[in-house]
Parts: C-alpha cells; sequence; structure tokens
C-alpha cells in the first residue's frame, strides 16, 4: 500500500502497534547480551576450543547487533523531533522502524541459535 497522505488513522495504528511490539524483544537481547559477557569470566572458559570460540563470538556479536537495531527506531524517532524540522509520523518513518526491526529480531535469531553451541559443541566434541 502506497503512502499518498490520506492513509486513515486506523491503518497508521495498525501499522506503528506492529512496530511498537518489537518493545517486547528488546529486553531479552539485552539479557543475552548480558550473559554472554559474562561467560570468558568463568574459569571454564580457556578450555573451549576454535569452534567453540567462533559460535560464542557470533553469538555474542549477533546479541550486541541485535540490541544496537531494536534500540534504533526509537532513536530515529528522537531525531525525528518537530524541532529537527522533519515530520515524525510518516510512512517514510514506520518503514524505517519496521527494517530496523526486522533486522534486529534476524540478528537476535542468529545469536539464540549461536549461544548453545559452545555448551553443544564442547559436549559432543570431546
Amino acid at each position: 500500500m502506497a503512502w499518498n497522505g490520506n492513509t486513515t488513522s486506523t491503518t497508521w495504528t495498525m501499522r506503528s502497534g506492529r512496530c511498537s511490539r518489537v518493545r517486547t524483544t528488546l529486553p531479552g537481547s539485552q539479557v543475552l547480551l548480558a550473559f554472554l559477557f559474562t561467560v570468558p569470566l568463568q574459569t571454564g572458559f580457556g578450555e573451549l576450543g576454535d569452534q567453540e570460540r567462533a559460535s560464542f563470538l557470533v553469538a555474542l556479536l549477533g546479541a550486541a547487533v541485535a540490541s544496537v537495531l531494536l534500540i534504533a527506531p526509537t532513536a530515529h524517532a528522537r531525531v525525528r523531533f518537530p524541532s529537527s524540522g522533519l515530520r515524525r509520523r510518516t510512512m517514510g518513518h514506520l518503514r524505517v522502524a519496521a527494517w530496523l526491526a526486522l533486522a534486529g529480531t534476524v540478528a537476535l535469531a542468529i545469536a539464540i541459535g549461536a549461544a548453545p553451541a559452545p555448551a553443544v559443541l564442547g559436549t559432543f566434541l570431546r
């Protein structure tokens, strides 16, 4: 659906409501990132092999990228504050927020998939 300026407020509410649901994903990515920050402090971390460390790095970077991308729509909205002269409630703004949220969710999925890999690889490869 192309934005023509005559879209009803109901359509805007539906589309912006989808983006606001991302707020529930952000705490999950931040908690995962916090737990991953503590992993190198554990005594057994030095015993991990190269594959296990690589999967840990993928999980850590994925969680970090997910956190940044999921925070970005809020920062984008703040930049578009009325004092900047940019309109806030535009479909372009909503489209950018949706793409950032989608990319953040994909990064989080990668992080969640890679996070248990060091434990699994460590168990089955020894």
